[in-house]
């Protein structure tokens, strides 16, 4: 009896209510809830239950060695009323493909129940929202892809056998949301900017300089498209 009490009390530390961050952030900051984030194990968490009258899943995508804090105030502003939230943890060292193939399988097995599926990607997390864009899930899904890299670099070009997109589906959208590079830690350092590509099919848009009032970088960039994307619905 004690390990099967010790059992259900393991996985409910890596199960995630979206009250449970609010509450976190709301009493500790963002930095602390970002940490629960962060416990969850790998694969697709939904932050709610499932309700009748949710039409639109939204699935948010981390970036490679995510410490959470970036995601509090986009997950906790994107959860409507016919949303269904949920946050995909994934082991960001090593190639995207498994990510990519496990995300695009949640997308067939679940496209069904909803009328939409958005997804939204941080930095490696957006590269591979850009990949999935290009499978054909006769229904439509719309993706956001902030702050990402989408031209790989040399080792996931040479190991994984990454290739950029050059376009997504027909019947998908797709939004490249691009930090200023000289602005953004990932990316100033580098010779060129890793989110310059054309993708057929996809809008691609510059963010701008300042977020209430702070440089605009890699980790705002998100922040900044929940609210982007709020405007569009009020």
């Amino acid at each position: 009896m004690r390990l099967i009490f010790l059992f259900l009390f393991s996985l409910n530390l890596f199960a995630l209510d979206i009250d449970d961050l609010k509450t976190s952030f709301e009493k500790d900051g963002a930095f602390v809830a970002g940490k629960i984030l962060t416990k969850l194990n790998n694969g697709l968490h939904f932050l709610e239950k499932e309700r009748d009258f949710q039409n639109t899943l939204l699935i948010a995508i981390h970036g490679r060695g995510t410490e959470g804090y970036e995601w509090v105030y986009p997950l906790i502003n994107l959860d409507k009323k016919n949303n269904r939230l949920s946050f995909y943890r994934w082991n960001t060292i090593g190639c995207p493909n498994e990510a990519i193939r496990k995300i695009s399988s949640e997308i067939d097995r679940l496209k069904e129940r909803y009328k939409k599926i958005v997804l939204v990607g941080h930095s490696y997390g957006g590269l591979v929202v850009s990949k999935i864009l290009t499978d054909d899930f006769d229904s439509k899904v719309e993706g956001h892809f902030v702050a990402a890299p989408l031209k790989g670099n040399f080792l996931i070009r040479t190991f994984c056998g990454y290739t950029p997109p050059r376009k997504i589906n027909e019947n998908n959208l797709g939004f490249n949301w691009m930090t200023i590079k000289e602005l953004d830690g990932e990316f100033r350092n580098l010779k060129s900017d890793p989110q310059l590509l054309e993708i057929e099919g996809v809008v691609a848009k510059r963010l701008p300089e300042e977020y209430n009032g702070n440089r605009l970088g890699h980790n705002w960039s998100i922040s900044w498209l929940t609210d982007h994307l709020n405007s569009k619905q009020n």
